[in-house]
């Protein structure tokens, strides 16, 4: 044995601990080296029972293999440089610690540690843990993970840690896969450098978490996917930045999340997914930047969520909540959402910004919003509306959408403008809706303005014959909504007649029994139908006052026509 060799031998019976050298990487000479047999054997227990083998600053040379081994004793090889990979497959050990150590690999495949595994500040290319349990915590605190055989840095499916799965400032170039795997505590990986290989950067599918997950301020270059996942605290990405431009960058579908996913400060580029994703508390987006022109930068389609805080958030790219359910509110207030068309001029279609069509959602809040695209809202059930003045510049589609409330209360010709601009063009329901609204205030007025602008739409889509009489209902009566129209009418015609026949009477049928000439009430019976005062009966008129009294006949029909039918309209909808 070397001087070293037989220091760790003496000390190992006792659990004391030996330091080879300085880790300060000045030399690695001879005297720093131990064999990996021979620490397979003092752990075999050959010499004497071990109760701790403790080394730091050594050279370890040879492979370390201790597949299928049973360890009894606590093994810490810090500090320590590996010309070999190191193998512990279906092992069991009590506690294994290689802090700041530097390995060519580590296989722990269907392992079990009694305690913690300690490999922080270490450098590996390719860290295998696939079925293995660590009891305690798996720590990789400024661990640098390079990518191994299998083009990932850290392979570890179907994991079980029973304490916390630790990975601050953690580097990993090639992606960490950690399907299935079921972490007790929390999973942090708070700045973290994440960089993605074949596949994800980080990889959680279908994960059982206990606690919280924790990457604030992480920088992943490739995808982080949570799908399938469940999450009993919150997920935490606040202030990372997700790279994965033209592809799935962040991914949680059908995840299932107690708490909340905070994803505030953060900037990512490419998709969002979080299709059918189950969140109890609240998906927050403050501040956050997504962006992914000419396609989907949010897809939250048939979420079911208590609520979405999105103040001042940019997205670039359409933000998709088609069929959600989200009880509380979803909070856009002072958004900025813009859906580019990538694939046309400007003169093309604008695309959807917002897609919040088909669904249920207590409030939606879209106070000072930007949006730069269609905003769609057909056929959703919102509680109260808050649409600004701002947000409502641009097209939106309503056709089919319910609210109790919108608010604030502006005057009816600006919401009707919103209306007009749909572009799906005129729809009778969404003015309804609108009317309704009005209605429900008390302010009878703007609901009837609603209702008339309705109708004048729906001309445009009538046949001509339909056309001409809703231009005279309108003219006339404003289609049952301004019946004083037709009393000014009425009153301008009586007008006329009685000063052009009381200035040129007309001569009577029969001069010895007509009645005395009155040209208001022979006006008076022109105009109003039915009603007989027996002026017209007996007077004739000549020339050009013969055809003033036919005008005035037809006149009379026409204003009982559409006064009548006018009132039958008003009286019905009532």
């Amino acid at each position: 044995m070397t001087e070293t060799e037989r220091r760790l031998r003496d000390a190992v019976p006792t659990g004391g601990h030996v330091t080879a050298g300085p880790d300060d990487g000045a030399s690695w000479g001879p005297e720093r080296s131990i064999r990996a047999d021979v620490l397979r054997e003092l752990l075999l227990g050959e010499v004497r029972p071990p109760a701790m083998l403790s080394v730091s600053g050594a050279k370890i040379i040879g492979p370390l293999n201790l597949d299928f081994m049973q360890v009894t004793c606590p093994v810490r090889l810090t500090g320590c440089r590996f010309t070999a990979p190191v193998t512990a497959q279906w092992a069991h050990l009590r506690l294994l610690d290689l802090s700041g150590s530097v390995l060519p690999g580590l296989d722990l495949d269907g392992g079990q540690i009694d305690g913690h595994l300690r490999l922080d500040r270490c450098r590996i290319p390719g860290l295998a843990a696939a079925h293995a349990v660590v009891r305690g915590d798996l720590v990789l605190d400024g661990a640098v993970l390079t990518r191994g055989r299998d083009e990932a840095a850290m392979v570890a499916h179907n994991l079980t840690v029973g304490g916390r799965l630790r990975g601050r400032g953690l580097t990993a170039d090639g992606g960490i896969v950690l399907r299935t795997a079921h972490i007790t505590g929390n999973l942090d990986i708070e700045g973290a450098r994440l960089t993605g290989g074949p596949g994800p950067a980080l990889h959680c599918t279908d994960i059982a978490i206990g606690s919280d997950v924790l990457a604030r301020d992480a920088v992943v270059d490739g995808e982080i996917r949570l799908s399938g996942g469940t999450f009993a605290g919150p997920v935490n990405l606040h202030g990372a930045t997700v790279s994965n431009p033209g592809q799935v960058a962040v991914a949680a579908q059908h995840a299932q999340l107690n708490e909340l996913l905070r994803m505030t400060h953060i900037t990512v580029h490419g998709h969002t997914r979080l299709e059918a994703a189950r969140v109890t508390g609240a998906l927050l987006l403050t501040d956050a930047r997504l962006d992914d022109p000419g396609g989907v930068a949010l897809d939250a389609s048939a979420v079911q969520i208590g609520r979405i805080e999105a103040e001042r958030l940019h997205a670039t790219g359409t933000v998709n909540l088609r069929g959600a359910v989200v009880t509380g509110q979803v909070n856009l207030a002072h958004a900025r959402l813009s859906a580019p068309d990538a694939t046309g001029p400007r003169t093309a279609a604008p695309a959807v910004a917002l897609r919040a069509s088909s669904g249920t959602i207590g409030e939606l809040w879209l106070i000072a919003s930007r949006i730069e695209g269609v905003l769609n809202l057909r056929r959703s059930q919102i509680g109260r509306l808050y649409l600004t003045p701002e947000a409502a510049r641009g097209p939106i589609r309503m056709d089919g959408l319910t609210y109790t409330s919108l608010i604030p209360r502006l005057p009816p010709e600006e919401r009707i403008r919103t209306l007009q601009a749909d572009p799906d063009g005129y729809l009778p329901q969404p003015y309804q809706q609108l009317a309704a609204s009005y209605q429900a205030v008390g302010d009878d007025a703007a609901a009837r303005a609603v209702r008339l602008a309705g109708l004048r739409q729906s001309r445009a889509t009538l046949p001509w014959p339909a056309r001409i009489w809703g231009h005279l209902l309108d003219i006339t009566v404003g289609y049952g909504y301004r019946p004083g129209r037709a009393a000014r009418w009425l009153a301008l015609l009586t007008a006329v007649g009685t000063v052009v026949f009381g200035l040129h009477h007309p001569p009577p049928l029969s001069p010895g029994e007509a009645p005395g000439f009155n040209p208001l009430v022979y006006t008076l019976d022109l105009l109003l139908p039915i009603i007989d005062f027996g002026q017209e009966r007996a007077f004739a008129p000549q020339g050009a006052y013969q055809w003033l009294s036919y005008l005035l006949i037809a006149s009379g029909w026409i204003l009982a026509t559409t006064v009548i039918a006018g009132l039958s309209r008003a009286l019905n909808r009532q």
